[in-house]
């Protein structure tokens, strides 16, 4: 109705404090199960919130990946999901690299200790990016139960919130209070970027009609 009426721009911008108060949009399992579905509204409505939301959850699916064997989704969404997906798998690396160079490289401690530490870290690694069945571990909850202190690394003086902390983020607007790596959330992350740029529409043309 409101895009037979050329409203959908004024639709749009009156569901901000909507999406913000409903319990449909509070409800991140929900929107998880439903993101698929919606990414094709949002991108209809032009409503930034909820096509980022949408994104950063579907993006942030660790162990299976983004729209793994979904066959319904649009391929122009599709490129914009595995993009977004693309760039969280290089930071997140990027930033285990440095990880692995501070624990091998910080003065401070006993080199057999640090070995043996790196060793248990290691191998945890393999697991958690590897062959899930066997290990319980997901990177996300790898992630979370790394940088709560497990390993020992904190005794030994070594400070990875600058790596960890990044990489555990919440950037979700609708749903600021979900923790990445933990309860229902432990194979997530939610720290993925979605740029304007990579909205399905011309976010500098806001004087366009819809």
């Amino acid at each position: 109705m409101a895009d037979y009426y050329c409203a959908l721009k004024a639709v749009s911008c009156s569901l901000d404090a909507a999406f913000l108060k409903s319990p449909y949009f509070q409800d991140l399992h929900q929107l998880q199960h439903d993101a698929i579905n919606l990414i094709p509204s949002a991108a209809k409505l032009r409503n930034k919130i909820l096509f980022k939301d949408l994104a950063v959850l579907l993006a942030g699916e660790w162990g299976e990946g983004p729209l793994r064997g979904d066959s319904v989704v649009e391929e122009k969404y599709r490129r914009i999901i595995d993009g977004v997906h693309d760039r969280l798998c290089g930071v997140i690396f990027k930033r285990h690299l440095e990880m692995e160079h501070v624990l091998l490289s910080k003065d401070g401690c006993e080199r057999n200790e640090r070995i043996r530490q790196m060793r248990n870290f290691m191998d945890d690694t393999k697991a958690a990016i590897g062959n899930r069945e066997w290990s319980d571990y997901y990177l996300p909850k790898y992630y979370r139960t790394l940088r709560n202190g497990a390993y020992g690394f904190h005794e030994l003086d070594y400070d990875f919130e600058d790596y960890l902390g990044p990489s555990l983020e919440n950037h979700l607007i609708l749903n600021p209070q979900a923790v990445s790596g933990e309860g229902s959330y432990e194979d997530w992350f939610f720290s993925a970027e979605v740029r304007d740029s990579d909205l399905p529409w011309d976010v500098e043309d806001s004087e366009a009609d819809w």
